[in-house]
């Protein structure tokens, strides 16, 4: 007995130490039963306890988080691992998936213009609508898209008291009839020394610091415990999106898609104070989620093929607080609300919000499939997302 305990007991910790090691990077054991069937059935003990053994495992911190708590700072990671971010600055765009675009610019004589194209959306009406502060209308203009969907319409403000306007942008299928918000709330002209000008966030100085910072490709391309890129069912799904993709933005723009138009934003957990499935392969199961289980399975879908992808966390106007006018408070802070997505495509940083472009919902235990599905905050433009999302972190 004492033979076969010397013996057992070494093999035992070899395991539990090879178990932990690849637990530190995969999900190898976790889901070892999916990975070997073969295994599974006709050695359930073996499947049983090594899968066993990676969830007591779970628990304990990885050999990464390990030599940081050593050394109190994060491991170094390589320069050349780091992308500089490139974009389009100053730009009237508020964003830049050129098949979707709505543009705005003030001109000198009183009137600003409303540009783009809207073929995805194929509702060729407009209504464009300027309201003050307190919501009243002062100003309703409508006209149609050209054949190809593009459109320009150059508006006159009309004479106000007022020295702010809210620009509100509405397309719809048919001239008369119903009509779907495309911009509401967070496009702002302003009037300064007697002249209006596009309004800017109070935020934009903080975004755009962050925004411009150099990013590293290699920590957006991680595994971890709950963005699961190594995951089968993960690296499954990815790789059927995006299987006719020419280039990597045509991928994440495929992943954006499919996430809007396949998960529902989950106004039970809210309500009910439950916690919503957040790590990639819950939400992937469930198919319901809030912004941070939206963000995290996209991030792993975009791994999973090897494109880097960060979770950004920040605070955006209209969630918790139910305003939609920046504070103080919410300026000075560092209070999170809200997740979204950067992923590097294109030799530069794209910003998607997935959440926020989805109209679908889960409410009462049922799914309920929103009339559409947006692009506005699909390769935001930085100057436009920051009128409603502060950066904080990137995970």
């Amino acid at each position: 007995m004492k033979k076969f305990i010397k013996g057992f007991l070494p093999a035992v910790i070899l395991l539990f130490l090879a178990i932990y090691v690849v637990n530190s990077e995969t999900d190898f054991f976790k889901a070892f039963e999916e990975n070997y069937p073969t295994v599974a059935q006709k050695a359930p003990i073996i499947s049983k306890t090594a899968s066993g053994i990676s969830e007591l495992l779970s628990k304990l911190p990885t050999i990464s988080q390990i030599k940081e708590n050593i050394t109190k700072e994060e491991m170094p990671v390589a320069p050349e691992t780091f992308a500089e971010n490139a974009y389009v600055k100053d730009s009237p765009l508020l964003t830049f998936y050129e098949k979707e675009t709505v543009g705005i610019t003030v001109n000198d004589d009183g009137t600003f213009t409303v540009f783009g194209v809207l073929s995805e959306l194929a509702r060729p009406n407009l209504v464009v609508r300027l309201k003050t502060d307190s919501g009243k209308t002062i100003s309703e203009t409508t006209f149609a898209t050209d054949t190809s969907f593009e459109f320009s319409k150059t508006i006159k403000i009309p004479q106000t008291k007022e020295t702010r306007l809210a620009v509100d942008v509405f397309t719809g299928e048919k001239k008369y009839g119903n009509y779907i918000g495309l911009i509401n709330d967070y496009v702002y002209l302003t009037k300064a020394e007697g002249k209006w000008v596009k309004d800017t966030s109070p935020v934009i100085d903080n975004n755009k610091k962050l925004f411009d910072a150099p990013r590293s490709t290699s920590k957006a391309l991680k595994a971890t415990e709950y963005i699961e890129s190594k995951h089968k069912s993960i690296q499954s799904v990815a790789q059927q999106l995006t299987a006719e993709c020419e280039t990597d933005y045509d991928k994440i723009k495929a992943i954006h898609d499919w996430i809007c138009s396949y998960l529902h934003y989950d106004n039970d957990s809210l309500s009910k104070s439950n916690i919503a499935p957040h790590s990639a392969t819950d939400v992937l199961r469930t198919r319901k989620a809030v912004c941070i289980g939206y963000a995290n399975l996209y991030a792993a879908l975009c791994r999973s093929i090897d494109i880097p992808c960060y979770v950004v966390t920040g605070y955006a106007l209209g969630i918790s607080s139910g305003s939609t006018q920046w504070t103080d408070k919410i300026v000075r802070g560092n209070e999170e609300n809200h997740a979204w997505n950067e992923a590097y495509a294109d030799g530069r940083w794209v910003i998607i919000d997935s959440t926020w472009d989805t109209y679908n919902s889960y409410e009462n235990g049922e799914m309920k499939k929103g009339s559409q599905t947006s692009n506005l905050y699909f390769d935001a433009n930085i100057d436009f997302f920051s009128q409603n999302h502060k950066i904080i972190n990137y995970e």
